[in-house]
């Protein structure tokens, strides 16, 4: 009988033990806590391990964490479907067993620097910027004008007005000049057409398709012809793409 009474206070005793609070360095360990060690002058020291023994650990559970300590030295913890490194990492992490190992945080805490990769799609590089969108793109008013000089009629092309287009007209007698397709080009950029004659009028502007050109004093419809030698005079001519269907004189003289 006391052989059993024994065995039974023993178990209770372990399933108390098993269920109670841990306190290692307190004898009152925090109500939020099963396991609180508390020490002044003392660390927790976890588990360390190469990245090999790490990689070959069976089943780790969600949450697990080890300090590796060869290759990229650190903690890692497990997500449920790969290790992460939790701090300093860099941006490209070598494969363990190979499985990839994923790099959470992607900045390096000690120079403040974060990986571009990790900055959205796109290229990123000097001509771009990262939008809200999380995408990188190129300043809609990016890029370097065009400076053309012509002394006979020109088509000009779409790439010629990629950029806003700086066309200066040498000839004396009238030349015309016929614009791209407003859509062939990005809305608001600009053909800024000059004469460099004394004589004037010297400007033509025709417009390519069913594009309109819309200036003060025309029809609300637009026309398809700035003609220099009839209703309009000009020594230059500015002209703005809706990046459409249309042309907006906006200057000239």
């Amino acid at each position: 009988m006391k052989i059993i009474f024994l065995t039974v206070a023993v178990l209770v005793a372990l399933a108390t033990t098993v269920k109670a609070q841990v306190g290692v360095g307190t004898a009152s360990p925090d109500n939020s806590a099963m396991l609180d060690v508390t020490s002044t002058t003392k660390g927790l020291l976890t588990p360390r391990m190469t990245a090999v023994q790490r990689g070959a650990i069976g089943t780790p559970a969600t949450g697990l964490i080890v300090y590796q300590t060869d290759g990229i030295a650190g903690f890692y913890y497990y997500t449920g479907g790969g290790w992460v490194l939790l701090i300093n990492g860099t941006d490209a992490l070598p494969a363990v067993n190979g499985a990839a190992v994923t790099n959470l945080n992607a900045s390096n805490l000690a120079s403040g620097t974060v990986g571009t990769a990790r900055l959205g799609t796109g290229t990123a590089n000097a001509t771009t910027f990262l939008r809200g969108d999380g995408t990188w793109n190129t300043p809609a008013g990016g890029g370097t004008p065009t400076f053309l000089m012509k002394d006979a009629d020109y088509t000009i092309t779409p790439s010629d007005a990629a950029n806003d287009l700086y066309l200066l007209c040498t000839s004396a007698s009238v030349q015309t000049f016929t614009l791209p397709l407003a859509n062939s080009v990005s809305a608001g950029k600009k053909i800024y057409l000059m004469g460099a004659s004394a004589t004037y009028p010297n400007i033509n502007a025709v417009v390519s398709g069913t594009d309109k050109i819309y200036i003060w004093g025309a029809s609300s419809s637009g026309i398809t012809n700035f003609n220099a030698g009839t209703t309009y005079n000009a020594m230059w001519l500015l002209l703005v793409s809706d990046g459409s269907s249309k042309w907006f004189a906006t200057g000239s003289f």
